[in-house]
């Protein structure tokens, strides 16, 4: 996807129209509260470097990467599902006399890494120490010149510097055998040659240098489908979970992926060419290929609603229950086929938006639905419906931001016209919408009319194209990787530039 133009803090905002319809009790601000980023991956500060004759390993606070040192650089990480320590890692440690990898936390216990289980458990720390002759930390004034191998890298100090002007500090070197070179920064891994200091920046399979969407399923946790086709998982508090990589064998069939939708408790829909599949943190649970996956072209969009799995694709709407071998034809009774973008489940039923407005599936089948402006007929890309009572329904036509109320439900409805274009847009519990607003994070508050944005401070390098409230914080995504931050009660603090 290509990034949106970087704009910065849009200062015509304050030009844009806010029309609350309904006058309502204004929100306290509390711009002042400390507020924190959580980076996801490769955006973090590691904390601690270690290798083996075949692994690297670079330790963030929350969770763990390996390397194999033989064959393709494909990531793995791990966190405290298998067993790394919940209250953070301080150190790494390979020892060769028990030919094991040692993990201290940081309130001082220490576990084994069992690379066969691929867990970690408590375990006492070898009564001679961990020591070990394949690598030793160095320290970056200890390094030659470092030569990254992309056009336009060049190092100054203790950073690397991209094309665009964006530093990465390095925080941890590690030489091993006297001649492999590992470096971790704070917003990635590289690998090279010790003696003449060329090194090559590694995908990291968690947080790739570009997320194409992002989706939060029932249980809380968001899965980040990164550019280059890897699928992570960061569990309800947007810590890492677990990886999938396009080779991996639980997601062979990822091929030109698109999240859809959440399904059941814990999983996701995900389209992909052969069809649709359900996934969860094990792997591909249902699959639905061939003549038995949607038709009418690609799948856009997906929607649960109590045993019936509708989707939208290129030119149609279809269903299908949990009886059923395959998918049914049920197309809004629109004059010319039409995309279907988005499909919401409300309380009053099937919403679907399209290049031809919204269309609703009440009671008498499909309709303009009458609870929504009357005329509305162009391009609607956006929509998302708020996830608690009053579940009023945001969306974007290329001109607007409205939020319209449901039939039975309450609520108040508002109009903003922003100066930008959203790539994303969704509400939090509290009723206030978040939008990936021309490369920024945006809050507008339909309540008191503002609508604060941030972009530099936040920890996340290039544009904000995707983004997913939880409970206290956002995980906010787009070609710079992806990161985690606190909601303070109104809005996070201002932040300055890195």
């Amino acid at each position: 996807m290509t990034p949106l133009p970087d704009s910065g803090v849009p200062r015509a905002l304050r030009r844009a129209l806010v029309v609350p319809l309904l006058a309502g009790a204004a929100l306290c601000q509390n711009l002042s509260n400390p507020g924190d980023s959580r980076p996801l991956g490769e955006t973090g500060r590691p904390v601690s470097i270690a290798g083996s004759p075949f692994e690297v390993w670079i330790a963030y606070p929350g969770s763990m990467v390996m390397f194999p040192r033989i064959g393709p650089p494909r990531p793995r990480w791990y966190g405290p599902a298998q067993g790394l320590p919940s209250e953070g890692i301080a150190s790494l440690c390979f020892d060769e006399a028990t030919q094991s990898l040692w993990i201290s936390s940081s309130t001082g216990r220490n576990l084994r890494w069992s690379q066969g289980l691929e867990s970690a458990s408590e375990s006492s720390y070898p009564a001679a120490g961990c020591t070990s002759r394949a690598g030793r930390t160095v320290a970056v004034s200890e390094l030659p010149a470092l030569m990254p191998s992309q056009p336009g890298w060049i190092q100054s100090g203790t950073d690397l510097i991209s094309p665009d002007g964006l530093h990465q500090r390095v925080r941890r070197c590690m030489v091993l055998d006297g001649r492999e070179l590992w470096l971790a920064t704070d917003a990635g891994i590289w690998s090279g040659n010790s003696a003449t200091g060329r090194i090559t920046q590694l995908p990291s399979g968690l947080a790739e240098a570009c997320i194409q969407s992002m989706v939060r399923d029932s249980s809380g946790r968001s899965w980040l489908l990164g550019c280059e086709g890897s699928l992570s998982i960061a569990d309800a508090t947007d810590r890492f979970e677990s990886t999938f990589l396009p080779d991996d064998p639980r997601s062979g069939e990822l091929r030109l992926p698109r999240l859809l939708c959440p399904s059941g408790p814990d999983g996701i829909w995900v389209s992909v060419l052969e069809g649709i599949q359900r996934m969860d943190s094990r792997g591909v649970q249902d699959r639905w290929f061939g003549r038995r996956s949607p038709f009418g072209g690609r799948t856009l969009s997906c929607a649960e609603d109590a045993d019936t799995l509708w989707c939208g694709t290129q030119s149609s709407v279809v269903r299908k229950t949990s009886s059923d071998r395959s998918f049914r034809a049920d197309p809004p009774p629109w004059e010319s086929a039409s995309p279907v973008f988005r499909l919401l489940s409300t309380p009053v039923g099937l919403l679907a938006s399209t290049r031809s407005g919204f269309w609703w599936r009440g009671p008498r089948g499909w309709e303009r639905p009458p609870f929504l402006p009357a005329g509305v007929s162009g391009d609607v890309s956006f929509a998302t419906l708020e996830p608690v009572e009053p579940h009023r329904v945001a969306w974007y036509d290329g001109r607007q931001v409205r939020i319209d109320t449901l039939p039975g439900h309450g609520g108040r409805p508002a109009i903003w016209l922003p100066d930008g274009t959203p790539t994303d847009l969704a509400f939090d519990r509290s009723g206030r919408l978040h939008l990936a607003l021309s490369g920024n994070w945006t809050i507008w508050n339909p309540a008191t009319g503002e609508h604060p944005s941030w972009k530099a401070g936040l920890g996340l390098s290039g544009d904000v194209q995707f983004l997913s409230p939880g409970p206290d914080r956002i995980l906010l995504a787009g070609p710079g990787g992806s990161v985690s931050v606190r909601i303070a009660p109104y809005a996070p603090p201002a932040t300055s530039p890195r």
